[in-house]
């Protein structure tokens, strides 16, 4: 038990952006937690806002929360500067609009990693989701132990009712595998950039462990990236381009055929919607859409979609 204190045991990073409207809620649940051997890394990217003064507040009474300032250049960015200056055996990640779930969140984790020997390179974990103010509770996860986290993924990144999969915030991550394998995220695209962080980082991954209780609580309102309206034909075209990004790495196409499948139904749903929106795209790889081979119907719909997609539209779209 000694060893295990000989270190902070989490770091958990946060990317702050003109986040003043809900920064308080964010630094209440994690500054407040019952488990002490932990630091909080601000990574302010540029704010314009009240957010570093709200920051400044917390920085008097928590003296394990750090505040770096950077010129915005986006939350991949800020992120990859707080594994940079991270201390902790773990690293975890949360949103400055989202928050963790309780005060004990961390003292739980704490003891579920000793519980399953004190080795695991991650955990994952469910969380919460608040839609504008319509609440989805998540089911408890089952108790699991993966030899490593390709083991992980592939058991579980088809699986319908594991919203959180490929969240960055889904997990703790252990500090040393980032170090080793030099992981960083993306900063060339700005949507889809956590999913493939996350699966670059299960590839490499040994242990896995699941943690069955929520942790997090994701909050999408209306000033979010998800919901801006203005964001749209940004937003997908940058997931098109995480889906032909996951397919290019060279773990896909030697191993498992569910992550194929994954990628797939992936790169699918971000075409169907570009099509629905009537943004134009082109199709890297279009046999991506014939991984599956369901029923006659959805291999027409995939035809449609390669050879055009204005009729996929009048047929199968909404708009």
């Amino acid at each position: 038990m000694e060893e295990i204190y000989n270190m902070l045991r989490f770091s958990i990073i946060i990317p702050i952006f003109n986040s003043e409207k809900h920064l308080s809620k964010c630094l209440d649940s994690i500054c407040r937690q019952s488990f002490d051997n932990y630091e909080v890394l601000c990574i302010n990217d540029g704010s314009t806002d009240a957010s570093p003064q709200i920051l400044e507040k917390y920085l008097q009474e928590y003296s394990f929360l750090h505040m770096y300032s950077i010129p915005n250049s986006g939350p991949s960015r800020a992120r990859n500067k707080g594994m940079e200056l991270s201390k902790g055996e773990y690293i975890m990640f949360c949103d400055s609009d989202d928050w963790l779930e309780d005060n004990d969140v961390l003292s739980d984790l704490d003891k579920y990693i000793q519980k399953w020997g004190n080795n695991a390179d991650c955990v994952f974990f469910p969380g919460n989701t608040n839609w504008g103010g319509n609440i989805t509770k998540s089911p408890y996860y089952k108790e699991e132990v993966f030899e490593c986290g390709w083991d992980l993924l592939t058991h579980y990144c088809n699986a319908s009712n594991y919203l959180f999969f490929g969240a960055l915030y889904a997990y703790c991550y252990k500090r040393e595998v980032i170090s080793k394998y030099h992981l960083t995220i993306d900063t060339t695209i700005s949507y889809g950039e956590d999913r493939l962080w996350v699966f670059d980082f299960l590839d490499k991954a040994g242990k896995a462990i699941v943690y069955p209780k929520p942790c997090y609580f994701y909050n999408v309102h209306s000033g979010s990236l998800m919901t801006s309206e203005t964001a749209i034909e940004k937003r997908t075209k940058q997931a098109i381009l995480c889906a032909e990004l996951m397919w290019e790495r060279n773990w896909v196409h030697s191993k498992n055929e569910e992550v194929k499948r994954y990628i797939s139904r992936f790169y699918r749903a971000c075409l169907i919607e570009a099509v629905r929106n009537n943004i134009p795209f082109p199709i890297k790889y279009k046999k991506l859409l014939f991984v599956e081979k369901k029923s006659c119907k959805y291999l027409l719909k995939s035809m449609l979609l390669c050879l055009s997609p204005s009729i996929y539209r009048c047929l199968f779209g909404r708009k």
